[in-house]
């Protein structure tokens, strides 16, 4: 809702990106298609989202809670670097679209194994004490 409500009304103001890009929402992604096929449809998730919220909770809850500080840093960081690097894509630095995506594929999925594999650790260690 965030990015359909504050971000896309924002970018939808420079009439030279409707020209060039179809930029929508799709859940938690911003996607810019190039509508003369300069480069692959390209994804950006908001930093803090649900993968961060799924880690956070994980480890809030384990030993491993200092672990958090990357977490939080990492996060603050894509808050700063993923505007410069939609901006760069969307001033003619089709370059960066690779890059841009699997960055995303990367944080997802590791992300996602990180919770599933404390979540697995904390499972088994429940199931010994019993």
């Amino acid at each position: 809702m965030f990015i359909a409500d504050m971000i896309l009304p924002y970018v939808h103001q420079f009439d030279h990106l409707k020209i060039e890009y179809i930029i929508t929402a799709e859940q938690d992604d911003l996607v810019i298609n190039s509508l003369n096929k300069k480069f692959i449809e390209t994804r950006s998730s908001f930093p803090f989202s649900a993968y961060y919220c799924l880690i956070v909770i994980v480890f809030f809850t384990s030993k491993l809670k200092r672990f958090l500080n990357y977490i939080h840093y990492y996060n603050l960081f894509l808050f700063i670097i993923s505007p410069i690097y939609i901006t760069i894509l969307l001033s003619g630095g089709y370059w960066i679209a690779p890059f841009i995506n699997a960055h995303e594929v990367a944080y997802k999925s590791i992300f996602l194994c990180i919770g599933m594999l404390i979540l697995g650790k904390e499972f088994i260690l429940h199931k010994a004490t019993k």
